[in-house]
């Protein structure tokens, strides 16, 4: 994945955004910070798909790529915790909240508003959450909402 995917998702990202603001939104099958991951702490959580050490490190670096993405939510809400967007149907997580955040909205920059400017007209997120109960029973994902303004 991050030697061959991430940097082709990368290069597919950087020929979009010289034309336009992107978002991109998905399963990017990683938790990307240790808020986005129910037991951080637990040895092996180090060795789970997505988890890895180099798969966060990849998403941060190259998806994200400081100064030309972001993620939506964690802008948003830098702290958060046990916002999860996946939970393992086989063991029954989903009611404990054991999860995983491993759908995003990465957002060019320049979709972020700068603090305390109400003069700009263009596109910028307003908000970024998670629809936790509305497929209970139905997936192992739960929707995500991107509010912006135009």
């Amino acid at each position: 994945r991050v030697g061959q995917w991430d940097q082709a998702l990368q290069g597919y990202l950087r020929r979009l955004e010289q034309t336009k603001p992107v978002v991109l939104t998905g399963d990017l099958n990683v938790a990307h910070l240790d808020q986005d991951i129910y037991n951080v702490g637990a040895p092996h959580v180090k060795k789970v798909s997505g988890c890895t050490p180099l798969e966060r490190q990849s998403f941060g670096e190259v998806i994200l790529e400081p100064g030309v993405r972001r993620d939506a939510f964690r802008h948003l809400y830098p702290e958060a915790l046990g916002h999860y967007t996946w939970w393992n149907v086989r063991t029954g997580a989903r009611p404990q909240n054991k999860g995983l955040r491993l759908d995003y909205f990465v957002v060019t920059d320049a979709l972020i508003e700068v603090e305390g400017d109400n003069t700009t007209t263009s596109p910028a997120v307003v908000d970024c959450y998670h629809d936790y109960s509305s497929t209970v029973g139905i997936s192992d994902h739960c929707p995500i909402m991107l509010i912006m303004k135009y």
